[in-house]
């Protein structure tokens, strides 16, 4: 994959780019695991977003990033696959001032993605969710972005998903706690 490709360029390619991945059989709503396609309905007009899935089985609404890192984010979806892309290519971490340069967004931003991805790829590496772990090692997944296929779907997507609510609120709280003992330091 190559840093002129669509999906780090548009926001509309990187959504195609994700679904496809996340839901090679066709959309799968997060909330009731509903995949029955019939029963799934792509939601169009000038007055719902791109990409916004409508489940008849439990009326709820979503999209691909719903239960993952890039949850009720307002960044475009190509910055985040860059980021992931940046991130999971480097021998060492990435800086958030190198990451703020490559996507040009601001610190906060910047330094929101990264911990995003990170917190993500950190719980799914631990296997909070009782799963065994991915199909390559952790010494292999920085390389596996070049030899990137839709075969290596699940390799790729996995690390980047809640594994439950109870984790995303555990993680929360831990960053609303570790921002309070900073302010108390000063």
């Amino acid at each position: 994959m190559k840093l002129s490709n669509q999906i780090f360029r548009d926001a509309d390619k990187a959504r195609e780019w994700l679904e496809t991945r996340r839901w090679p059989a066709g959309p799968i709503c997060p909330h009731c695991t509903n995949s029955d396609q019939t029963r799934i309905a792509l939601l169009r007009g000038a007055a719902h977003r791109c990409g916004l899935y409508k489940c008849k089985e439990c009326q709820g609404q979503f999209t691909v990033t719903v239960k993952t890192a890039m949850e009720r984010s307002h960044i475009p979806l190509n910055k985040w696959v860059l980021a992931m892309f940046l991130i999971a290519s480097s021998r060492k971490n990435v800086s958030t001032d190198q990451m703020r340069g490559a996507l040009k967004v601001s610190h906060k931003s910047a330094w929101f993605i990264a911990h995003r991805i990170r917190e993500a790829m950190r719980t799914r590496r631990l296997g909070f969710d009782g799963a065994a772990p991915a199909k390559s090692n952790t010494s292999e997944h920085a390389s596996s972005w070049q030899d990137f296929d839709a075969a290596d779907s699940d390799l790729w997507w996995l690390p980047l998903t809640f594994h439950s609510e109870e984790q995303a609120e555990n993680s929360k709280r831990k960053r609303r706690s570790a921002g309070n003992a900073c302010s108390h330091a000063r």
